[in-house]
């Protein structure tokens, strides 16, 4: 039984002097502060007897100021293994309040943030063996930590959520084969703010009963068949490998040069390096299965009826929707592009210019704030032009409030309720911002760059001509519906299955 004292919950409450303004026997000092941890654990080795495993989960920085930070994480560390009646010991950092997004560590900070008063906090626990949490996600970080005697055991939480069979693959020297932790909490948000089953971007079997080490079951000979996937983002190559391991004959059609479609923008902004681990894994997977990859090339509908498939399954994508505030003729012109199209060409002008970056956002999702940060590298001002009440309400709440530290504390600015209204001005540089409820007008005098995160609208013109000459068209990810990338490499994953 491992017992959590730390992220906030009821016993790191007692623990706190933050918290904790009790002025009976668990409250005032260190000992009493203490008592409630300490009389659990004894009472939990006397009913369970000495060769039950007890640990003791601790805060070891929560990021609240006058609450717990590594010096007092000494202290209580000290104190709760004096009877040496705990088997193990491992500290954690955050809190419930501003400190939330420090329990679950993103892919927005540091790998192993917590390591810095781990090997300090080892030393104040009376010999018990110190365990090491923290985004750790691959074997040789672990590795590492046990070779430099900074901790006597690793815990692995959301990596195993990712790849159960983590360590067994580690341990044959299978690391290529891992499938690896984003960071990125889905799993967290599934769970805690959806309230629907636990679910992952790099995962998506996990719960099921044979998600370890997952491989298809070949299918027999005479259910074989050829499969055309068109497009080789994360939903493509999700349904490619699948499909491919189950015994078909698969080719796909890729218009870059290499798998990951939309991912590979995303992989180049800020808190992006995690998601080439998704199409490295497929990319090995579907070479694994024997699938061709045609890449860096578009399909149309005559190059894919000439393979004459049994089945297609459309990876194609999606458009951002243009905004009403944008005339047809502005739009067309190229003159203002979504958010998809713009950052390619931001992010090879590495240097900082003059003028207003201005992102108009009804995404509200999180790679549109990981483009803001991009442009504010690059661009004096930015400034976030939404219609609701705020940003990145689409985003679970521990990821959420990274995205609105960071852009607090890169000075992006954040325009609510009102949205652009096009004029001759902007030529000139100049944009007007409207109030959606009183009309009032705000204006940006030094514009450098127009665009937008919208809605988006699936790429789905290949299914028409693909149905009237007979084939059956499964699509997936965008193509299907426009959502995160969990449902792009679980609908893949369902279409391989499926086919």
């Amino acid at each position: 039984m491992e017992i959590s004292c730390g992220h906030g919950h009821l016993f790191h409450q007692f623990l706190s002097p933050w918290a904790n303004r009790r002025d009976d026997e668990y409250g005032g000092d260190w000992d009493r502060r203490t008592r409630i941890v300490t009389e659990l654990v004894a009472a939990l080795r006397d009913a369970c007897g000495a060769g039950f495993i007890i640990g003791l989960k601790l805060p070891g920085d929560d990021g609240i100021p006058g609450s717990i930070g590594p010096a007092e994480a000494a202290i209580i560390g000290d104190l709760v293994t004096r009877a040496r009646n705990v088997d193990y010991v491992s500290f954690a950092g955050g809190a419930h309040a501003r400190t939330l997004e420090m329990h679950t560590p993103d892919r927005h900070g540091p790998p192993m943030p917590y390591m810095h008063f781990i090997r300090e906090l080892r030393h104040h626990l009376n010999d018990v063996p110190l365990m090491a949490l923290g985004r750790i996600t691959d074997p040789a970080e672990a590795d590492g930590i046990l070779a430099r005697g900074e901790a006597s055991l690793i815990a692995l939480g959301r990596p195993l959520v990712a790849d159960p069979a983590w360590p067994n693959k580690a341990a044959a020297g299978r690391t290529w084969d891992i499938r690896y932790c984003l960071s990125c909490n889905t799993c967290w948000g599934a769970i805690v703010m959806m309230r629907v089953p636990i679910a992952c971007v790099n995962n998506p079997r996990v719960s099921r009963p044979d998600e370890v080490d997952y491989w298809p079951e070949p299918l027999p000979e005479a259910d074989r068949q050829r499969v055309v996937v068109v497009g080789a983002g994360l939903a493509g190559m999700e349904a490619a490998w699948v499909a491919a391991a189950r015994g078909h004959d698969v080719t796909v059609f890729g218009a870059s040069d290499m798998p990951g479609g939309k991912a590979l923008l995303r992989e180049k902004l800020p808190g992006g390096e995690t998601v080439s681990s998704i199409y490295d894994y497929q990319a090995v997977a579907a070479k694994r299965a024997g699938a061709v990859l045609k890449l860096g090339r578009n399909a149309n509908a005559q190059d894919i009826i000439a393979l004459q498939p049994g089945t297609v399954i459309l990876a194609t994508g999606s458009t951002m929707i243009p905004p009403d505030w944008l005339p047809d003729d502005i739009r067309a012109e190229g003159w203002v592009p979504d958010l998809r199209t713009a950052m390619p060409e931001v992010l090879r002008h590495p240097g900082q210019q003059d003028g207003t970056a201005v992102l108009y956002d009804t995404d509200h999702t999180e790679a549109t704030y990981a483009c803001a940060e991009a442009l504010r590298a690059r661009f004096a001002r930015v400034v976030i032009v939404t219609p609701r009440d705020t940003i990145a309400t689409d985003v679970q709440m521990v990821t959420r409030q990274g995205i609105l530290r960071r852009m607090a504390e890169q000075r992006i600015e954040i325009a609510t309720l009102c949205e652009p209204r096009w004029s001759d001005a902007c030529a000139e540089g100049r944009l007007e911002l409207v109030n959606m409820y009183t009309g009032n007008v705000t204006v940006i005098d030094d514009l450098a760059l127009l665009t937008y995160a919208t809605p988006r609208a699936p790429d789905d013109s290949l299914t028409a001509p693909l149905e009237a000459a007979g084939i059956r068209v499964i699509p997936v990810g965008d193509a299907r519906a426009p959502q995160e990338m969990l449902f792009a490499t679980a609908s893949g994953h369902a279409a391989g299955e499926t086919v």
